[in-house]
């Protein structure tokens, strides 16, 4: 008879393995890549003005008092931004640029932390985990700016992993649950004996007695094996592993409707569960998919966190007001046809072609799978494949998405060395003749964990601390020292119009002020009340024809000096880059004079 199982070796004296530095380069890369990305013009400094009034009067503002163009129109907008433009303005009070980009940093690194710890839970590979992430982070990178959208990443991958932990332990039968509480109980209680806990085949029989999950001394308590539909999360016992993922929904979802308008795929991530849930039942019958799942609780635990989403989402300034306000926002003229990140993906530009590159590279990954995809995973990628396609926005959380369903595919096309061991045995290794016959399912009654075989060694723990080091250096606080392209170089962007802001307070120069479009957040934040902007990156506020003005006169189109009269302006700052018509206009006019330039803005007065 073949010895399955021998005694093994002590832990090791090292952390980390090779396979280890796969997921830890992913994470070291995001985290050095965002320290070292300047914070840009477009968004964030309008929302640091709002936070610093919200902060200075006590209440969230209701209509527009910082340009001249849009002047007392109601916006919205500020409703769903407030908290983390508190956050933002708090921040860099304290600590100024650097402590905003380096929490930043911190936040969307978690986000993707989170989506790796998910995918490595699901595959049980590194490697397999570090390319699932490594896809979400490509489709995401032309999102990573400073701004509030990126306190709500974490939020999608962990409610998938919320759905994922209660849709398995939903399916689970009694039995294979207790056995697996008893290893999770097991695990938190090592370095005790794991042979004093019972073992799946000394169970009740009319119910079945496990440690308890808060007390380690050897006390019981016994849970009824029968339930109705509710029961894995209300049952004595087991109430604490239904409850606590429960709870994500709601809490998650009462942060994410404060913090920016894509809360509503917080419900979707809920509503494709209920779907999931649905159509097992249908398609399972009562017994669902496989032998053990139970249909009727993992609809009811759908239900619930669909029902608790949604509650939740009404704990806003604007309660119900702020779902009209989005549907608003989906068929806004100006937002539809003027605004690039709105807009379909194509594959002319970087994040449309990534987008489409991924979605098309999902769709032969389910293809080519030997796994069946299961309902969910692809109620997930029509989703949030629709969503992509609509707007290129989607592109990241596309990838946040699907980064989970790319672990369980990738992991079922290429699999992965395991070696089978309860969580509660880890002394015992299995053995290379074993490995030969193949290892058995399960010992005395209890279901066998895979758990990979890695070998920890120096070199590889070197490599880790080495690459942690490397990424220490990218600090916001170290940047100046960094050899960085202009491009990367300094806390903030040089696009950012810093000096030529200056001399316009300093030499108070007339208004009012036509300034390209970029320019005009950081003009809220740096130059009011003196300097009302004329349009910055609220786009709904301003109207179509305040736009269709903007766009004639950046581009030097018939009559637009006769535009710009008709606003009474009488400076221009101009960018290079995105206005050079307008700025080769006005050096050639004769009513314009040039009283600044720098690399980021030209400044023009008119002669009187």
């Amino acid at each position: 008879m073949a010895c399955f199982f021998t005694r093994g070796p002590r832990p090791a004296r090292w952390p980390v393995s090779v396979a280890h530095l796969w997921p830890l380069t992913v994470l070291l890369g995001i985290f050095a890549f965002l320290n070292t990305h300047p914070i840009r013009p477009h968004d964030f400094w309008w929302h640091m003005a709002v936070g610093q009034e919200i902060l200075a009067t006590g209440h969230i503002p209701a209509v527009d008092t910082l340009s001249f163009t849009a002047a007392g129109a109601p916006y919205p907008s500020y409703a769903a931004f407030w908290l983390p433009e508190v956050v933002l303005y708090g921040l860099y009070t304290l600590g100024g640029p650097a402590l905003v980009v380096f929490v930043h940093s911190l936040m969307v690194t978690a986000a993707y932390g989170l989506t790796l710890a998910l995918a490595w839970r699901i595959s049980g590979s590194p490697r397999i985990a570090a390319a699932a992430t490594l896809f979400a982070a490509v489709l995401g990178i032309n999102d990573w700016n400073v701004r509030p959208q990126a306190f709500t990443f974490f939020l999608a991958p962990l409610f998938l992993w919320a759905v994922h932990e209660i849709r398995r332990r939903a399916s689970l039968s009694p039995k294979a649950l207790t056995s697996e509480i008893l290893e999770d109980v097991a695990q938190a209680a090592r370095p005790v004996d794991a042979g004093k806990f019972p073992q799946a085949n000394s169970l009740h029989h009319e119910g079945f007695c496990r440690p308890q999950a808060n007390n380690l001394r050897g006390r019981t308590a016994c849970v009824p094996k029968k339930s109705g539909p509710w029961g894995f999360i209300l049952q004595p016992g087991i109430r604490g592993f239904g409850l606590r993922w429960l709870a994500v929904f709601p809490l998650g979802m009462a942060l994410w409707v404060n913090c920016h308008g894509s809360f509503p795929l917080g419900l979707l991530i809920a509503g494709l569960w209920v779907v999931d849930g649905v159509w097992g039942a249908v398609r399972g019958g009562e017994g669902g998919r496989g032998s053990g799942a139970r249909p009727l609780p993992r609809i009811a635990a759908a239900a619930s966190a669909l029902a608790l989403d949604a509650a939740a989402s009404l704990l806003n300034p604007r309660g119900p007001g702020a779902f009209s306000y989005l549907a608003g926002m989906s068929v806004h003229p100006v937002i539809q046809g003027m605004v690039p990140e709105w807009a379909p993906p194509t594959f002319s530009t970087l994040t449309g072609a990534l987008f489409l590159t991924g979605l098309l590279a999902t769709a032969a990954l389910l293809a080519i799978s030997p796994r069946r995809p299961e309902p969910l995973e692809l109620l997930l990628f029509l989703a949030f494949g629709a969503l992509g396609l609509w707007t290129v926005r989607g592109a990241i959380w596309f990838g946040l998405a699907l980064a989970p369903v790319w672990a369980v595919h990738l992991s079922a096309v290429f699999g992965t060395p395991l070696r089978s061991v309860p969580d509660y045995e880890r002394p015992f290794v299995v053995s290379h003749e074993a490995k030969r016959s193949g290892v058995q399912k399960t010992q005395n009654g209890t279901p066998l964990r895979s758990v990979p075989d890695y070998k920890r060694d120096l070199p590889a723990t070197l490599l880790a601390v080495l690459l942690t080091a490397g990424a220490l250096v990218t600090l916001p606080w170290f940047k100046e020292r960094l050899p960085l392209p202009p491009a990367k170089a300094g806390l903030i962007s040089a696009e950012t119009p810093v000096a030529a802001t200056e001399f316009l307070l300093r030499e108070r120069l007339p208004g009012p002020l036509f300034h390209a479009m970029p320019f005009g957040s950081y003009l809220v934040w740096a130059a009011q009340p003196e300097y009302p902007v004329f349009v910055d990156s609220r786009i709904e506020l301003y109207s179509v024809e305040v736009w269709l003005d903007y766009l004639h006169i950046s581009a030097a189109g018939c009559g637009w000096e006769e535009r710009l009269a008709r606003y009474g302006v009488r400076t221009l700052m101009l960018s290079p880059q995105e206005q050079p018509a307008l700025v080769a206009a006005a050096r050639a006019s004769p009513h314009w004079h040039r009283v600044y330039e720098d690399t980021a803005a030209v400044l023009f007065v008119r002669q009187p």
